[in-house]
């Protein structure tokens, strides 16, 4: 290590200290909140967090998509696996891949809890500098997969350009979703950079539940965010005629399951149609149903008609449509997609509209075509080859 590059990090270790000091108080305070409850304290609080094993295949992402895309990749190394991960979502998809599970510390914590890996794989757009520099640092060799740079994020990364060039520097590969996240990643400072895609393309989808349904149609709502319930709800009652079309909701985080259901139990209230919650029967008899559990839209998509994608009409940045084009659902989504842009150029046939659209575009849900996944290569099996490669070849 130069000495410039000990006191860059020198100096961010400490703005780093600087901030969690700070912001000590409101961390305090989100403890309270079910949301945090389990994760925080691991995060910002690690002395029982379970620490990487040494010498381990490690794997850090987000939450569950981004867990769920390395399941195919982590089962391909024979050494030992640990997934760490910053949500609860995250942490259950991880748990259904190994026993070996963590949630990341702040950065102030990874020079004394991580230990050398043999390969640090890192999801998307997770560009924590402290667990790049820590694990290359300890004698890991550094991958960032499925990597991506939205078109929102694109202005911000780079006015702080001399920030991920200096990060980048401790990354040794980079495997980039699309032709412009690879251009993107190089100039912000990513060498040695392969496009392979997303590997949630290849993913594997199969539900775990068949739950049964009638011949009515079937609308859902998936990961919805705040006003896209409500927006869904009207857009759902103004196309199709009373008893027609059952419509299940879907929402995006689970703190929200109280206030969804009661935000559309007073509008279904006032059209006279009926209300399910889908934890007190687990079936889809209401007119509409509230999904408040998780992990069960995949069952959800095996037997639906036409999937709207939310995210995209909230200025959020979509959703993943792979898993709706799995099932040849029927996939409508609105015009914010720049978080997974590459996704839906694998996708065909979905229609884009406007939320004050939307009840038109369910009105013709008959001229949409089902989609389906379309792409000439297997982004996981690449993905694979590449950290095989790097690993193992000498």
């Amino acid at each position: 290590m130069t000495f410039k590059t000990f006191v860059f990090l020198f100096a961010y270790y400490l703005f780093a200290v600087f901030l969690y000091i700070l912001a000590l108080p409101y961390i305090l305070f989100l403890l309270k909140r079910p949301k945090y409850r389990n994760s925080l304290p691991y995060r910002f609080f690690p002395i029982f967090n379970t620490r990487p094993l040494k010498d381990s295949i490690r794997f850090h992402s987000c939450s569950f998509g981004e867990t769920a895309s390395m399941e195919d990749v982590a089962k391909s190394f024979v050494e030992p696996v640990h997934f760490s991960v910053i949500t609860d979502t995250g942490y259950e998809q991880a748990n259904k891949i190994t026993q070996n599970v963590s949630f990341l510390p702040y950065e102030i914590f990874l020079p004394f809890w991580e230990r050398r890996s043999k390969l640090l794989v890192v999801a998307e757009a997770e560009l924590w500098l402290m667990l790049f520099a820590v694990s290359k640092l300890k004698g890991s060799k550094t991958v960032l997969v499925n990597a991506r740079i939205s078109d929102k994020s694109y202005k911000n990364y780079k006015r702080f350009k001399f920030f991920y060039k200096f990060l980048f520097s401790f990354v040794d590969m980079v495997l980039a979703q699309s032709e412009k996240d690879a251009g993107r990643l190089v100039e912000l400072g990513a060498k040695n950079i392969t496009i392979t895609g997303n590997t949630k393309i290849s993913q594997k989808y199969e539900p775990l539940q068949n739950y049964l349904r009638d011949e009515k149609i079937v609308v859902t709502a998936a990961s919805t965010h705040p006003d896209e319930e409500e927006a869904v709800f009207d857009a759902f009652y103004d196309a199709f005629e009373k008893g027609s079309a059952r419509l299940i909701i879907v929402p995006r985080h689970p703190e929200r399951f109280d206030s969804v259901y009661e935000i559309i139990k007073n509008k279904a209230d006032e059209k006279a149609l009926s209300v399910g919650r889908f934890s007190r029967n687990r079936n889809f008899d209401a007119d509409v149903t509230i999904v408040d559990s998780m992990g069960e839209l995949i069952n959800i998509y095996a037997i639906t008609d036409i999937a709207i994608i939310c995210g995209s009409f909230a200025n959020i940045g979509g959703h993943n449509p792979i898993e709706a084009a799995h099932f040849g659902c029927k996939i409508v989504t609105g015009p914010n997609i720049h978080n997974h842009k590459a996704t839906f150029e694998v996708v065909q046939g979905y229609e884009m509209c406007e939320k004050e659209e939307l009840s038109e575009v369910l009105k013709a849900h008959l001229q949409i075509k089902n989609s389906s996944v379309i792409s000439e290569k297997n982004p996981s099996q690449l993905v694979k080859e590449k950290l095989h490669e790097l690993l193992y070849d000498k």
